[in-house]
């Protein structure tokens, strides 16, 4: 069995990528057009393990954990037959 790697070795490979990293959260419009002057904020409390498979999982992607919230949020909407927004 391997070993898994550790966020510093993940963080490393990400770096050595060309591709830059993705930050939804700068980039993104709104659905109105406007800016990120609009949006609110969600605070969601979680454990340090899962804090740490996210920002894994979020590197294997080449993303950012708010990256992932957002798939996250519109894959919800999705599947509550919503349109996604997020």
């Amino acid at each position: 069995m391997s070993r898994r790697r550790t966020l510093r070795e993940s963080l490393a490979a990400a770096q050595d990528n060309s591709a830059p990293m993705a930050d939804s959260f700068e980039d993104e419009t709104a659905v109105d057009g406007d800016t990120n002057n609009s949006r609110r904020g969600i605070l969601v409390r979680v454990s340090p393990a899962l804090w740490r498979e996210l920002k894994l999982a979020a590197v294997d992607r080449g993303t950012t954990v708010q990256g992932l919230m957002l798939e996250a949020i519109n894959a919800m909407l999705v599947k509550s037959n919503h349109p996604p927004i997020a």
